[in-house]
Formats: structure tokens, C-alpha cells, sequence
């Protein structure tokens, strides 16, 4: 009944519009970044599926290659330069290389792992945000309705003082013709 509910009810919804733009804004932000990072994820998804797919490749070369040379009796594949393949020219063993693709394929599981821990955690951060926005939200509407009733209990309180005023008057009237009457009726005797 007092004004300091009103007053800090005021306060209050003059900083809540606020509050909520900076919570907007940083949602948007957040909705920004994790977009952003899907899309990352997305090409490091694609590069993945690429890099597997190259390492089958390369396993099925290194199986067929591999069986052809042992049926052949030998151990790995053997190149001749020079020479036209005789005795005079070079051999040189042709390993293909390991770990190259394992490796690579590696890493871009890592950064698609890393990535998708931080796409979960935008994920939650953007519902944190969302959820903060919400409770400024009810603030701020139970803080509209502290108001509203505020003000009705302003207003009833503001009718009952015209009322009191006016039983006042009125009854200041009766008295005042109460003693007109009084005093004619004592000045005809």
C-alpha cells in the first residue's frame, strides 16, 4: 500500500526491457555462432567421408597389389627403371604409404569430435540464454501485475477518500442547516 512496491515495481520494468535486448542480442549471437559451426562441421564431415573413402581405396589397392605380389613371390611390389626390366636396371621397392590417410583421417575425426562438443556447448549455452530470457520475461510481467495492482489498489483507495470527503461534506451541510434550523426555530419563540 505503501509507494516503494510501486517505485521498485517501476525500476524494475524500466531495466527489464533493457536486459532483455542484451539477452536478445547475445541469444542471436550464440544462434550466429552455432550456425557457423554446424556449417564447419558440415565441411569437416564432408572431408572425412572423403578421407574414408580414399583410405578404402588405398586398402583395397594395397590388398590386391599385396596378393598379386605374393603370388608373384614377392613381398612388395617391385618397379624396374631403366634397363628396359633387365638385369642392368634398378629395382626399387614400392610401399605404399602408411599412416597417411590413417593420420589425416584422425585428425578430421578429432575436429569433427571437437566441433561437435562445441556445437553442444553453444547448443547449451544458447539454452541458458533462452531460458534467462524467459525468467526476465515473468519478471517482468509479474512485475507489470505488481503495477496494475498497485495502481487498483491507488485508485480504490483515491474513491474511498472522494467518498469520505463527500459523507464529510454532506454531513458538515446537515449540521450547518440542522443549526439554521435550530436557530430560526428559537428566534419565532
Amino acid at each position: 500500500r505503501d509507494a516503494l512496491p510501486g517505485a521498485t515495481t517501476t525500476t524494475t520494468t524500466t531495466t527489464a526491457p533493457a536486459s532483455m535486448q542484451n539477452l536478445s542480442s547475445s541469444s542471436d549471437a550464440l544462434k550466429q555462432q552455432l550456425v557457423e559451426r554446424d556449417a564447419r562441421l558440415s565441411v569437416l564431415r564432408s572431408r572425412l567421408d572423403m578421407v574414408e573413402r580414399e583410405n578404402e581405396h588405398l586398402k583395397r589397392e594395397r590388398g590386391t597389389s599385396g596378393a598379386s605380389a605374393s603370388a608373384s613371390g614377392g613381398g612388395a611390389s617391385r618397379g624396374h627403371y631403366g634397363g628396359g626390366g633387365g638385369s642392368g636396371g634398378v629395382s626399387v621397392a614400392h610401399v605404399p604409404p602408411t599412416g597417411t590417410a590413417n593420420a589425416a583421417n584422425v585428425v578430421a575425426k578429432a575436429e569433427v569430435q571437437e566441433l561437435k562438443q562445441e556445437v553442444n556447448k553453444l547448443r547449451s549455452m544458447l539454452a541458458f540464454k533462452e531460458e534467462e530470457m524467459l525468467e526476465a520475461r515473468r519478471a517482468e510481467d509479474d512485475s507489470r501485475a505488481k503495477l496494475r495492482e498497485a495502481d487498483a489498489e491507488r485508485t480504490r483507495l483515491a474513491a474511498e477518500v472522494r467518498a469520505e470527503r463527500r459523507a464529510r461534506a454532506t454531513a458538515g451541510q446537515k449540521r450547518a442547516t440542522s443549526a439554521t434550523d435550530d436557530g430560526s426555530d428559537a428566534a419565532a419563540k
